[in-house]
Order: C-alpha cells, then structure tokens, then sequence
C-alpha cells in the first residue's frame, strides 16, 4: 500500500477536520486508493472518508478501523456528517459521482433513503445543515436541490429547485437553518431562503479560488472569496464589513468548532487562524 494524500486530500481534511482540533493534527494512513473526501462527526470522535465505492471510518484518537461500507453506486465524491442530530445517533450522507445520494444511520451498513438526480446532471457540491435535517446538492448545470427529511420515516423530501445560471461549486446552511448560501462558477454567490427557496440577495465571488462560500454562526454574515489572496465578511444587504487579505494565494477555508475564528489554508501549506472579529491573526502552522 502506499500513501497517497495529495494537497487536495490536506484541503479536505483541513475542510472538514480542524473544526473539531484545538492543535492541528493530521492523521496519515496508509490507503490502497486515493482518499476522495473526509468528514468528521458531530463530537469529532469519528471521522469517515471514502476509497472509491467504499466508505471508511476511523476513531480520530488512534486512528483504528471502526467500519467500512461498501456501495454499489459510482466512486463517491462527497460524505458528510451533520454537526447536531437531535440524539437519533451518527447520520452520514453520500454522494456519488453518478448521482446517487445516500442517507445512512450508523452503525447501519444499509441506506434508509436513496435519491438519485437527473443523469444529465453532474453533482458538484453538497451541504448537510447543522442538525441533520436538510440536504442540498449543486450541479454542473446549475441546478440546486434541497431536501427536507421527515423524523418520522427518515425520508428525504425534495423541496426546492433552483436553476443558477454557472455550474454550482460551493453550498452552506446557516447554523439557524434558515438560509443557504451558494457559490457558482459564474463569480456569483447567492443567498437563500430555505422554507421557500427564494433569492434573497445575490453577491460578487471570486468563484476562480473555489473557495468555499461560509456564514458566520450567528446567521449574520457570509464570508466569501475576493480575490485569490482576499477574503471578504459581508452582513446580509451585500455590504462589507470587514476583510482578510493573504500574502499567498487562498487555498480554502473554514470556521472553527466554537464560531470565532476563520481558519485559512494559502497556497504554500500554511494555516492561519484569523480572530472573526479584529480579523488578527492569531496562530499559524505549517503542513510539513
């Protein structure tokens, strides 16, 4: 077997993983197949990615082979867990490179609810809100999808259709649930109503970095790509509040466990943690 974590493996792990680190760690282990995609659950003891049609899970502490599921869809391109799930347990959603959408219960091996989209459609971007109750996906030809999941039946009803004018690149709940922020690859970040699946308010993005589109926890600004080395802090009416501008090109993005800091990885494998308000810098590690 030989290790194979590229610099877009580090981007995934960084999306998804330091929001539950105090310290920056990064587990390396050693995988037969490139690793795809990895996400971390809601206490950050468990953290899952895929090898082509299989989904692996890890105990983030030592690392030890906690299950692995076979698919029989496409290779998988996203997974991702909730961060709250009411105590119903760990639910993780997969998507497929052929457009198959899988919700699962752990430890269950078998999906509680299957959808598949238009197969003229490439999915290019996925968002699980922060209790686990509403799903989007975003596609090459713009097309935007959310889904709303009945408790009752664990089934996941279709909500919302959007059609965007580029392909989608970039998806977020707001942690109230009751916006979605979307980036397209038309330099185009949108704003949307969730219950009705209405615009709200469309704004400028620097869709070239594909950085990712954020909101900040009180459901009051969206952070976004400006430039390859800027990032902007925006309220709701598109008007700029504060800004983070990089020595290096901006690789990707995320927020921190606790809402407070904006956690930046640039071009040359540095991290910087960024205070949200005072936008100081407030530590920095490098990928060795």
């Amino acid at each position: 077997s030989v290790r194979r974590f590229s610099a877009a493996v580090l981007v995934s792990l960084f999306s998804f993983g330091l929001a539950f680190a105090q310290e920056l760690v990064i587990p390396m282990i050693r995988t037969v197949t490139p690793v795809r995609c990895v996400t971390w659950n809601k206490d950050g003891s468990t953290f899952a990615y895929a090898e082509e049609k299989k989904i692996i899970l890890r105990d983030s502490s030592g690392y030890k082979l906690i299950q692995s599921i076979e698919t029989s869809n496409g290779l998988i391109d996203f997974l991702q867990f909730p961060q709250s799930t009411g105590g119903i347990g760990d639910q993780l959603v997969s998507l497929s490179e052929d457009n198959v959408l899988e919700f699962r219960i752990l430890p269950q091996t078998d999906p509680i609810h299957v959808a598949k989209s238009e197969d003229n459609q490439v999915s290019t971007a996925l968002a699980y809100n922060y209790n686990g109750n509403y799903i989007a996906t975003g596609s090459d030809k713009g097309m935007l999808n959310v889904m709303l999941q009945n408790y009752l039946t664990n089934v996941f009803i279709s909500r919302t259709f959007s059609q965007l004018e580029a392909p989608v690149n970039s998806l977020y709940f707001s942690r109230n649930n009751k916006y979605l922020v979307s980036g397209s690859a038309d330099d185009s970040a949108c704003l949307w109503n969730v219950a009705s699946g209405k615009l709200i308010n469309a704004f400028p993005y620097y869709s070239a970095s594909k950085v990712p589109v954020l909101m900040t926890h009180d459901n009051r600004n969206v952070i976004m790509s400006t430039a390859k080395n800027k990032i902007g802090i925006f309220d709701l009416n598109f008007k700029q509040i504060r800004s983070i501008e990089t020595e290096v090109d901006i690789q990707s993005m995320t927020i921190s466990a606790d809402g407070n800091k904006l956690i930046i990885l640039t071009a040359d494998n540095f991290f910087y943690f960024y205070d949200l308000i005072s936008t100081k810098i407030t530590n920095y590690t490098e990928i060795k």
